[in-house]
């Protein structure tokens, strides 16, 4: 009688050895979102554009919405110095069709990333303001910020006050969790806007005046021209401002100290330490 063998085994003298299938390794993708600095180095000196292109970098009609795949090839875009009107046109015209199925996040790296690349596309301006109402109560304060700060880039002819005034809802909610670099973008959208808001402008003065030490010399100017460009007469706010200046007086910049100066005399505001300091920094 012949031994029972096992299914695939080979017979080596009297031993019956179970063969074992060996496993293939995947092949690796390299993602283009994980590319180093020097990897980008290399493909370009190379001249090899084509290891991007399987990246699909250059063909935004092939990304999806859902994860990150379109925001951060958008981002990459800025990044490597591709970002073409035409190509940043057939981005936009992505977005417009993909734009309902976006997360939170994706729509503010999105627009800020639109507004860098100076696109001011209507049917893309559309589109936000049909699709972030909804949506801001799931946004970050980062996100508003950014989503203010896009804003004052993508619309220029101030069309669509409607959405500024649906974030100066929104934004008080936060204000709490805002950074003092983005309650200065926040302030100063509002004021190259002109869309005006005493209740919200009200809530960020006693935000700035609990924590003064956040602002950097441009957010303190940016500060200062926001609430002179309205005219609010809020005089809790400029003691603590000033103070920041002068703490900060070695980052002063001609640009900031312009600002401050055309603030401080719009809200009739006087203090002869600060102008002194101008003064002497800049003619002295």
């Amino acid at each position: 009688l012949s031994l029972w063998r096992p299914r695939g085994s080979r017979h080596v003298g009297p031993v019956h050895v179970a063969l074992r299938t060996a496993k293939v390794k995947r092949q690796k993708v390299i993602s283009i979102n994980r590319w180093s600095a020097k990897t980008v180095e290399r493909v370009e000196s190379e001249g090899s554009e084509e290891t991007l292109r399987q990246g699909r970098l250059f063909v935004p009609e092939q990304l999806r919405p859902s994860g990150t795949e379109f925001r951060d090839h958008l981002q990459r875009l800025l990044q490597f110095g591709y970002a073409t009107p035409d190509l940043v046109q057939r981005y936009a015209d992505k977005f417009v069709a993909l734009s309902a199925a976006m997360d939170p996040a994706g729509l503010a790296v999105t627009m800020n990333c639109f507004a860098r690349a100076a696109c001011q596309d209507p049917a893309l301006l559309h589109a936000y303001a049909r699709c972030l109402p909804g949506r801001l109560p799931q946004f970050t304060p980062t996100g508003l910020a950014q989503v203010c700060n896009a804003l004052t880039k993508m619309d220029p002819d101030k069309k669509h006050i409607a959405l500024m005034k649906r974030l100066g809802e929104e934004i008080p909610h936060k204000l709490p969790h805002f950074s003092g670099h983005n309650m200065a973008l926040v302030a100063h959208a509002f004021a190259r806007q002109d869309v005006k808001d005493p209740l919200l402008f009200d809530d960020i003065a006693d935000e700035f005046c609990s924590r003064p030490e956040e602002f950097s010399v441009q957010g303190l100017a940016m500060m200062a021209h926001a609430y002179s460009h309205f005219g609010f007469r809020v005089p809790r706010l400029w003691p603590p401002l000033l103070e920041g200046v002068l703490d900060q007086q070695d980052e002063l910049n001609p640009v900031s100290t312009l600002t401050l100066v055309s603030a401080m005399g719009t809200a009739r505001v006087r203090s002869d330490t600060v102008l002194d300091l101008f003064t002497y920094s800049h003619f002295g």
